[in-house]
């Protein structure tokens, strides 16, 4: 009797010690989760329904299973790396997480988004060679991101998604790259973008349905074939870094650059870059820097010129720089032209391909001091430092 008396008492006071703990405020309880083994900590979920959620407000969630996953992390950012095989599929709760303010997902996880999912504090966003169910997680998971500013995507053979579509109102900057994927197209509907990169050569169709008319930065290396909205998205741009090919350099000739202060240029596959080159300099009347590097274009260094080129037109440019230069008369053509028509240049550098012998160098370098500038108070430097001088402080958002 007395052995039922005291297990009653004690049955009790645990139930009385629970209430207590589940009644105090859920800072408190993170707290206490903090002390325990992650896996301990999300157990506490069946406790009952106020326990459901706490574990995922925890500033640190760290999963260890060597089978399938590497790290699993969570303190207001969350990383998963899987191994290649088998596919990972992360836990549903992952899309609903309130606090979640940076998301990685990578190496084969599989993105199956549920229609509920809602990341309201998302702010950056990497999915990097993972696998979506379908087209419609991806359009779930971004559209669930209501506040996104970053989205950097690496696509991977075979991740199931044919249209590529970025709809997010709120996004800043955008990086695409995809190099194995191919007979799909890419659709950007992001009106306040500011920095946009693409490395693409998939051969996709690269469209823009919403571009921001003030884009700040523009990394353009594709090979595939842009529409023409997407190429005129960037006639308002300040930086360009760009890779000419026959797609592109029609563009140079046909839009006006009025706001651009910065470029660099690396023409690969385009047989007539140099004229491609003068063209956007007489479509750019607020050019300060000018950096071109020609390492890729040997098939076609000493082309004859075929492009007619507008007359000379004073240029802004301050600084060149000329990475690679072959001294190839084509070459020679495009450098002379600079020289001769920039009134405010304070730099001009030259790196000379390493292929030459130092003698060819030497005469290289005699005859570009030969040539003539029009701003005698400009230097020639026979270095580059190729980067940009004020990009950093147009990008604080």
């Amino acid at each position: 009797m007395l052995e039922e008396e005291a297990a009653t008492c004690l049955e009790i006071n645990e139930n009385i010690c629970e209430d207590m703990i589940s009644a105090l405020p859920d800072s408190l309880l993170v707290q206490i989760l903090l002390l325990l083994p992650t896996k301990d900590a999300v157990a506490t979920s069946i406790l009952s329904k106020p326990w459901r959620y706490i574990w995922t407000l925890l500033p640190k969630l760290v999963f260890n299973d060597t089978s399938k996953t590497k790290s699993f992390k969570l303190s207001s950012r969350f990383n998963i790396q899987c191994s290649a095989k088998p596919i990972i599929n992360i836990p549903k709760r992952l899309y609903t997480c309130n606090m979640l303010k940076e998301l990685t997902l990578t190496n084969k996880t599989l993105v199956k988004v549920p229609s509920q999912a809602f990341l309201p504090s998302l702010l950056k966003l990497e999915l990097l060679g993972v696998v979506y169910k379908d087209e419609d997680s991806l359009v779930r998971l971004l559209s669930s991101c209501n506040v996104l500013q970053t989205l950097n995507v690496e696509r991977t053979r075979d991740d199931n998604v044919m249209k590529f579509s970025v709809k997010v109102p709120s996004l800043n900057t955008l990086v695409y790259i995809n190099l194995l994927n191919s007979g799909g197209s890419l659709i950007i509907d992001s009106p306040r973008l500011k920095n946009f990169r693409i490395n693409d050569c998939s051969n996709d169709d690269c469209l823009i349905e919403c571009m921001n008319p003030s884009l700040v930065m523009a990394s353009v290396h594709v090979t595939s074939h842009p529409n023409e909205l997407f190429l005129r998205s960037l006639s308002s741009v300040l930086f360009l870094n760009m890779t000419l090919i026959d797609e592109t350099e029609v563009f140079c000739s046909a839009i006006n650059f009025s706001q651009l202060i910065e470029c660099k240029l690396r023409p690969c596959g385009s047989e007539y870059w140099v004229e491609s080159v003068m063209l956007l300099l007489h479509n750019a009347p607020k050019l300060k820097v000018l950096m071109i590097s020609s390492e890729d274009i040997e098939e076609y260094r000493d082309l004859p010129s075929q492009i007619a080129v507008p007359g000379c037109k004073s240029s802004p440019l301050e600084i060149f720089e000329w990475k690679e230069y072959g001294g190839t008369g084509q070459e020679k053509h495009l450098l002379t032209y600079i020289l001769e028509n920039s009134k405010c240049l304070k730099t001009a550098g030259i790196s000379i391909m390493p292929c030459y012998f130092d003698i060819e160098k030497e005469m290289i370098m005699e005859e570009l001091k030969s040539i003539s500038r029009v701003s005698v108070s400009s230097q020639l430097l026979f270095s580059v430092s190729f980067k940009w001088r004020s990009l950093e402080e147009h990008l604080v958002v």
